[in-house]
């Protein structure tokens, strides 16, 4: 018993012909809680040694008529685990069941699956000890069974279980004070009702069975989960039907208490009002109680005296705020005082100067910049240090060359300077050399 496509029963009788009317088949799911029967029409006759049924969805078995075809609760036979019983009047006269946790709680362990999904179980002899586990797949034998009497028309088969439509749209795990308050909410996005009759909820591998019906544009709230209030990482819940998964939703870590996680406009936040089978509702911050407000910055309530003190400090008419100090200055008046006789304000410095007549070419007199006056102190520093430099530059070429520059002198002035007549004479001499 695999995928749903290979699902079978097969059926051994020892002896003649065998009517089936008071036989069943009961099917117990994954979580060994009861999801369907077979049952026969009272004119039905095993004829053959064998009889095979299989999942009515199966290809193998389109062409079968209906006393061969099955469909529980689930759809199919669990692959991963599963318990099958033969009733005849009610008793259980055979009992076949797979899985570890199906097994350890069922009474009869006729088996227990140990390979592979698409290991069958074949029973020989009398059915209680020896048993075969192999791939097997016996092919449908159309005509195991003979219907008595007048033809009884089967039933058609009832639709396919399909929650198509239904989407989560909130998570509310972290709750308050009981686990009770938990919930997972669907909605109906279609313009149908969607029964949700053999649907299930599925939750860390268990299976949580869903009824009712769920009218178009409406919500559907289920408290039968027991979730985790703050995962260590994402757990996922989903909603299945006869075609498989149809919805899922993960809900991560960091739930906070009281706040749920919803839906808005295709994007999961986190939200301080949790709505239960009402259109979601955005709250960043949680409420708090009279007296406090909340804090913006850290999300915690704190006092309303505590927000007013944070507040930007004012002062009053004619002051104004020191940005550095916090402390309210009285604001500097407009008015100054007039300058004296001959005397102007200057704009840019408020300070008063000198009027300077016009001359008689009427020149207008422009007022000497006061960045003027104050870089003439540096103008003669620099002027006073170049001057310096060039006499230490000097001093060195006289200190260097002063062995050749006694010479000079010498050779110009053996004697000294006995008469100025002389040194005309030597300027003659040098001007024709």
């Amino acid at each position: 018993m695999s995928s749903h496509n290979f699902d079978f029963i097969e059926l051994r009788k020892t002896g003649d012909d065998l009517p089936l009317a008071d036989y069943k088949i009961a099917y117990y799911n994954s979580s060994d809680n009861p999801s369907g029967e077979i049952s026969f029409s009272e004119n039905a006759m095993l004829v053959a040694d064998s009889l095979v049924l299989g999942f009515h969805n199966s290809p193998q078995f389109s062409e079968l008529p209906e006393e061969y075809l099955y469909k529980f609760g689930s759809s199919g036979l669990a692959s991963t685990g599963g318990r099958l019983q033969l009733l005849y009047g009610g008793e259980v006269v055979d009992e076949l069941c797979w899985g570890k946790t199906v097994c350890e709680n069922s009474i009869n362990k006729f088996a227990t699956k140990q390979e592979e999904n698409s290991t069958a179980v074949r029973c020989y002899g009398e059915c209680e000890e020896v048993f075969s586990y192999e791939k097997y797949y016996p092919e449908p034998n159309f005509e195991a069974i003979q219907i008595l009497g007048p033809v009884i028309e089967p039933q058609e088969l009832e639709p396919i279980v399909s929650c198509e439509g239904l989407v989560f749209t909130e998570i509310y795990s972290y709750y308050i004070d009981d686990v009770s308050e938990q919930f997972v909410e669907l909605y109906n996005t279609t313009d149908r009702s969607i029964s949700l009759d053999g649907c299930y909820l599925r939750y860390k591998s268990k299976l949580y069975p869903l009824s009712g019906e769920v009218a178009s544009a409406s919500f559907y709230v289920s408290q039968d989960l027991v979730l985790t209030k703050n995962p260590n990482s994402p757990l996922t819940i989903e909603l299945i039907d006869d075609n498989g998964v149809v919805a899922s939703a993960d809900y991560p870590h960091g739930q906070k208490k009281g706040v749920s996680y919803a839906l808005f406009d295709g994007a999961w936040l986190f939200t301080y009002q949790p709505t239960p089978g009402e259109d979601n509702q955005a709250q960043e911050y949680r409420n708090c109680p009279e007296g406090k407000v909340i804090n913006p910055d850290t999300g915690n309530c704190i006092n309303e005296s505590s927000v007013s003190a944070s507040e930007p400090k004012t002062c009053p008419e004619g002051q104004y705020l020191n940005p550095e100090t916090n402390r309210c200055k009285k604001a500097e008046t407009t008015k100054q005082k007039e300058c004296a006789e001959g005397y102007e304000r200057n704009p840019e410095t408020g300070r008063c100067k000198k009027v300077i007549a016009a001359t008689k070419q009427e020149y207008p007199v422009e007022p000497i910049p006061d960045e003027a006056t104050h870089d003439s102190p540096k103008i003669f520093i620099a002027t006073a240090g170049l001057i310096a430099v060039a006499l230490i530059t000097l001093g060195v070429v006289i200190w260097q060359f002063r062995a050749e520059i006694g010479k000079l002198i010498k050779r110009i002035f053996p004697r000294g300077f006995p008469h100025l007549s002389r040194v005309k004479l030597l300027v003659c001499r040098l001007r024709k050399s």
